[in-house]
């Protein structure tokens, strides 16, 4: 989570929110930008093409929700251009909750969606990217289990940044966790975590794992997808494994 492909959006239009129980205590979010060719996943595109890419971000994004599946107790999709929202519903969000990103810079993105999470009384929230479609289950409910000790969570992605930031709602510093930061550099999970020490928060770190932002990050998250038994791949998936099949070689 670098910031390259999220932008800004607000307004009431976006939420598609099915009820929680009162009880309920962990949220997962996932970061969704509209896949309107040209706009995501450009550095990939400049091998594959703007409409190909396009297309794999939005496998990208289903992938990451059928990941999370029946792991927390409320799960969002946080997504911009507001006008856009409504398209995230061809996803089959049956369960899942649909809002806009906050405005204002990839820092106060992240900000906007923690602060509404522990306003609603969630005590343990996760937010994940949507540029790390083969993130292993375990690693996601491992960020929710370390909340209950930890004041955050962090899963460091091989280009410096991460693809997951876990915050309980114990520590008050965690609206400042998020100042200070070089977004889309490779300093972002380094100075995440300075800024953690200088708050004072417990932090647990999560095994790296990688972003699909060029043709050889898609060669292999293919290569682990073909690694699973056929019969287990979901539909997306499949897709991804299918829409690269003509610029990769296996």
């Amino acid at each position: 989570m670098t910031g390259q492909n999220d932008g800004a959006a607000t307004g009431d239009d976006a939420n598609h929110a099915p009820p929680v129980a009162e009880h309920s205590l962990t949220q997962i979010g996932v970061f969704a930008k509209y896949w309107e060719p040209g706009t995501v996943k450009t550095r990939l595109a400049q091998s594959i093409g703007n409409d190909p890419a396009a297309d794999l971000y939005k496998q990208f994004i289903r992938c990451t929700l059928d990941r999370i599946s029946g792991i927390a107790a409320r799960k969002t999709l946080v997504v911009t251009p507001q006008e856009r929202a409504k398209n995230f519903l061809e996803l089959a969000l049956d369960d899942w909750a649909i809002e806009s990103q906050s405005d204002g810079d990839l820092g106060a993105r992240i900000t906007g969606y923690f602060q509404l999470a522990f306003e609603h009384q969630f005590t343990s929230v996760v937010l994940l990217g949507s540029d790390s479609p083969t993130i292993p289950r375990h690693l996601i409910q491992e960020a929710l289990d370390q909340l209950q000790s930890h004041d955050c969570v962090i899963g460091p992605a091989n280009d410096g940044g991460y693809y997951l930031i876990g915050l309980s709602n114990l520590h008050s510093g965690h609206a400042d966790l998020f100042e200070s930061i070089q977004w889309s550099t490779e300093h972002v999970f380094k100075q995440t975590m300075q800024r953690a020490a200088e708050l004072k928060l417990s932090v647990h770190t999560l095994a790296t794992w990688y972003d699909v932002d060029t043709i050889e990050d898609l060669t292999r998250a293919v290569n682990d997808l073909n690694k699973q038994p056929p019969e287990t791949l979901t539909e997306a998936e499949k897709q991804i494994c299918l829409l690269a099949a003509n610029y990769i070689s296996q």
